[in-house]
């Protein structure tokens, strides 16, 4: 399984376009919030078209998304998938052997949730800064796509996990930027 993971879209659907053309085969999207508002602190984002970016999220036949923090109840009622502030998945390797990992997802915005959940991953947005690193003192790895629109440390950025355990960052034009093994 490949899981296409990108967040603070802010309406730019030039942006994630291009993400989603960079990954076809993606058998999952999970997308960490923030989706068709820029958000008073940010400028216009390239391409910014609220209303087409939701039509965009409807047509995707395999996604999960995260509820952000400037994600209003008119947002949820413009998109078709349902918005979780929390979301826990089981990732596979789809061999025999079965190993597991359990991925957190949030927005970012709120307390950090390993605190109260077990789980190797956390994945969350918020920041618009890439992470991906491994956390000794909590055990766990953290992932931050950062976002392929507004962008807050110069590369518009996105992240994929593969299926033999890789975790990617990876930049608009879909270059790796850092990868780790998470298993």
């Amino acid at each position: 399984m490949k899981i296409l993971i990108a967040s603070d879209l802010h309406g730019s659907v030039a942006a994630f376009q291009k993400v989603l053309e960079n990954e076809p085969d993606s058998e999952m999207v999970l997308l960490l919030g923030d989706y068709l508002y820029h958000g008073p602190r940010n400028p216009l984002p390239e391409g910014y078209n609220p209303r087409a970016m939701a039509d965009l999220i409807n047509s995707l036949s395999n996604a999960v998304l995260v509820k952000g923090n400037v994600d209003a109840p008119i947002d949820e009622e413009l998109i078709k998938w349902p918005m979780s502030p929390l979301v826990h998945l089981v990732f596979h390797d789809g061999g025999n052997n079965r190993n597991d990992i359990h991925i957190l997802a949030h927005h970012g915005h709120n307390a950090d949730p390993t605190k109260l959940y077990k789980t190797q991953m956390v994945v969350s947005g918020h920041t618009h800064i890439k992470v991906l690193e491994y956390d000794a003192k909590e055990g766990v790895f953290r992932l931050n796509p950062g976002s392929p629109s507004l962008s807050k440390d110069g590369t518009p950025s996105y992240a994929v996990i593969l299926s033999d355990f890789r975790a990617q960052l990876k930049s608009l034009d879909g270059q790796v930027i850092k990868e780790i093994q998470i298993s």
